[in-house]
């Protein structure tokens, strides 16, 4: 059986072998026209709420006081974000590498510091700081209470298609290398205390569960490595 979901449609579509008649299954029901299409005048966004806005891009929180206000980028620049919570606080990482702490409740900025590299991934805020990986392979280390870097560690070899992950078990922060090195650190200090080499390029994970690591490559195969 072969399987497509299509949630951005607002709505799920399931292949089946003859004989089996449901064909089609909705999560959504989408409003219709008398000639069958939908209805753009309904939109499911329409009428809904607008959050508001607690961070544009290229501003800094404290160039306005408590409140994240400012002018959006350059025109036409497309900005991403990426987004951690860890109790009430949410960190913002952006492509140039700025990093805010945002109190989740009110918008207001707790602190915001700035990475030498490009984030490209989601942040990981766990024990008391927050990890960031860039886009060199290099993964950064910030006090989640000050936004003070607490360490860096950088990865060999350049990648198209890198993706940065981290997990944290046991006082250690495993993230992956450029190389396909998963690499174990002190997340207190960065320092390694052990490297597992994959044989291909890491795509997701690192995923921590129990006494094992597990880390899906590029080839297909998923590995387990000892915590």
């Amino acid at each position: 059986m072969e399987g497509r979901a299509d949630l951005g449609g607002g709505h799920c579509q399931r292949r089946a072998h003859r004989g089996d008649r449901r064909r089609v299954h909705r999560l959504v029901q989408r409003p219709r026209t008398r000639r069958g299409r939908p209805d753009q005048r309904d939109a499911p966004d329409q009428g809904r709420p607008r959050g508001r806005r607690l961070l544009r891009p290229g501003h800094r929180p404290e160039d306005a006081g408590d409140r994240p206000r400012g002018t959006s980028g350059p025109a036409g620049q497309h900005v991403r974000t990426y987004l951690a919570r860890a109790g009430g606080i949410v960190y913002a990482a952006s492509a140039d590498g700025e990093v805010h702490a945002l109190e989740a409740a009110s918008g207001k900025a707790r602190w915001s510091a700035e990475i030498a590299g490009s984030v490209g991934f989601r942040p990981l805020a766990a024990g008391g700081a927050v990890y960031l990986g860039s886009r060199d392979g290099t993964t950064y280390a910030l006090n989640a209470a000050s936004g003070t870097r607490l360490w860096r560690f950088r990865t060999e070899g350049e990648r198209a298609g890198y993706r940065w992950g981290a997990a944290v078990a046991s006082g250690l922060l495993y993230t992956t290398g450029v190389d396909g090195t998963l690499h174990a650190l002190d997340a207190a200090t960065g320092t390694v205390r052990r490297s597992f080499r994959t044989g291909a390029p890491i795509e997701t994970g690192p995923v921590a569960a129990g006494a094992f690591v597990y880390v899906g490559s590029s080839n297909g195969d998923v590995q387990a490595f000892p915590a």
